[in-house]
Parts: structure tokens; sequence; C-alpha cells
């Protein structure tokens, strides 16, 4: 859910609830602090993953991440100040950068090494594109059924694909392989 993407309209809806007119330095200012509590989270978020690594599996914490981004994203623009909206955006900081950092190790766990740059690349790539067009088609839809409606979509959505991956009967054995990868010839190419 490319939530930070959606943050100055977040923004512009917490100052048009709270002033009733959209000043834009207000506007501004919120937008700004709700990127930084982003950032903060994920900092937080990418350093504790290994730390929860060593006490949860790993299936276990994506899917609590994941879970607990699917709430946050379906209240975030429902929160009545902006203090409890940049608490929510820390926490989905956190969420992300948890789930990120859990499938860059997926990858490099289970990519050949000779094709491990190769397939992060994909990974990313994927991602980016991913992000800009779920944001695209995010934005599409908020205006058409507003901001809130679409953030209780993406969440019950989100929460969805939790519940799907956790009932699938090799997900959890999969995320979870600890197998090494077994090295495979490399051939170069012409």
């Amino acid at each position: 859910v490319p939530f930070m993407g959606l943050a100055p309209a977040t923004a512009r809806l917490l100052v048009e609830r709270d002033a009733g007119t959209p000043d834009e330095q207000a506007v501004a200012s919120v937008v700004g602090r709700l990127f930084a509590a982003q950032g903060i989270g994920a900092v937080v978020g990418s350093r504790g993953v290994a730390n929860v690594r060593t006490r949860v599996r790993r299936c276990t914490g994506i899917a609590g991440a994941r879970g607990a981004a699917a709430a946050l994203v379906t209240v975030h623009a429902q929160l009545p100040t902006v203090w409890l909206t940049m608490a929510a955006f820390a926490l989905m900081g956190a969420a992300s950068a948890t789930m990120f950092a859990s499938f860059s190790g997926i990858v490099q766990r289970d990519a050949p090494v000779a094709q491990r740059g190769r397939v992060l690349s994909w990974q990313q790539g994927t991602g980016g594109l991913a992000y800009g067009v779920g944001l695209f088609v995010q934005g599409a839809l908020a205006d058409v059924v507003g901001l809130v409606p679409l953030f209780v979509g993406a969440g019950v959505l989100t929460a969805a694909v939790v519940v799907a991956c956790r009932v699938a009967p090799r997900w959890a054995s999969i995320v979870d392989a600890e197998v090494a990868v077994a090295a495979r010839p490399v051939t170069a190419r012409a």
C-alpha cells in the first residue's frame, strides 16, 4: 500500500478537519512531519528486524508486520490528531522496513549466487513499479470514493492477503526455509 505517496492528501485532510480550511503552509508542515515520522519508523524497523528474527519465525514476522500495516492503513486517516497520525506513520514505516528487509533476506537466501544481483535488482525494480502503479490507481480511486474509504479498502485487502498467505499450505515452509541453495555452475554469456 503506497501510503507515503498519499501523505500530502492525508495532511490536507487533517488540516482541513482541524482548521476547516486548506492552509497550504500548515499542510506542508504536516507533510514534513508525516514523512519524518515514517522515516524514523523505517530506521527503527530495519534495525529491529534482526533482533526479532532471532526470536520469531520469518513467516510470523512478515505476517505480523503486514497485519499491523493493514490495521494502521485502515485507521491512520481517521485519527483525530496529527500526533496520532504521526505515530501511525512511524509504525507503518517500521512495518514496511521489516517486510522489505525480510523479503530481501529471502531473495538473498534463495537466489543462485551468480544471479543474486540480478534477482535483487528485479525485486527492487518490481517493488518500485508496483508502488508507482499502486499510487496512480489509489490516487484515481481516492478522487472517486474519498481518501478514508480508499484506505479502509486498502487495509481490508491487505489483511485478506495476510490471511490467504497464512492459510496457504506451503507459504510458511517456503518463507522459513533455511536450506542453502546448491551451488550451480555458472556459464559465461558471449
